[in-house]
């Protein structure tokens, strides 16, 4: 079977690792890597540490085995929050990742969907307010109606995710939110 780092080994390189993830140029990006405050005031690089740890002796756990024997989506969901700092937001993010990965054959990617908190001002300006589980009909009925040129069709989840992102754009251009500006590293592929 796989082998996996002890937690000995483990620990003598982890702040080595968690620097080393969060200096890494393009493509990688710790970019929704937003683990919450700790409780004691640690900073986000001991939130990403004690994660770390956690999953370095999940192993021992049964938590790579619960991963890939979740039997829907939503469980999966589920199990992905047992980890520390990770909330729902940052599990389905989990998720959408193990599907680019083709880590998840077995799931079905268009039968759950968390809605973020950018989505759900996007909806509520486009629906009204709603309960959430009139808000997932209002992003399902959207899901259903995609344009059939629409090749490769869009997933549930990304459908959630231009949602977020219309209200960005909708939010800058009524004279709210942040200016965030791109700016690309290194020169362009040719």
């Amino acid at each position: 079977g796989p082998r996996h780092m002890t937690l000995r080994a483990w620990r003598d390189r982890r702040w080595e690792t968690v620097k080393a993830m969060f200096a890494a140029g393009p493509p990688a990006s710790p970019a929704y890597l937003t683990f919450g405050g700790m409780k004691n005031g640690g900073s986000h690089l001991d939130g990403l540490a004690e994660a770390l740890d956690w999953l370095v002796a999940a192993p021992q756990i049964g938590f790579t085995n619960a991963i890939f024997s979740s039997c829907d989506l939503e469980s999966l969901w589920h199990v992905l929050q047992q980890v520390p700092h990770v909330g729902p937001f940052i599990a389905m993010q989990i998720c959408r990742d193990l599907f680019l990965a083709d880590a998840l054959g077995h799931l079905d990617e268009d039968s759950f969907v968390y809605i973020g908190p950018g989505a759900l001002p996007a909806l509520e300006t486009l629906y009204g307010p709603a309960p959430y589980t009139e808000q997932l009909k209002c992003i399902r009925r959207l899901w259903r109606r995609q344009p059939a040129w629409l090749q490769p069709p869009l997933a549930l989840a990304d459908v959630e995710q231009a949602l977020c992102e219309w209200r960005k754009y909708f939010n800058l251009r009524a004279g709210r939110g942040k200016k965030r500006y791109f700016t690309p590293h290194g020169s362009p592929d040719p």
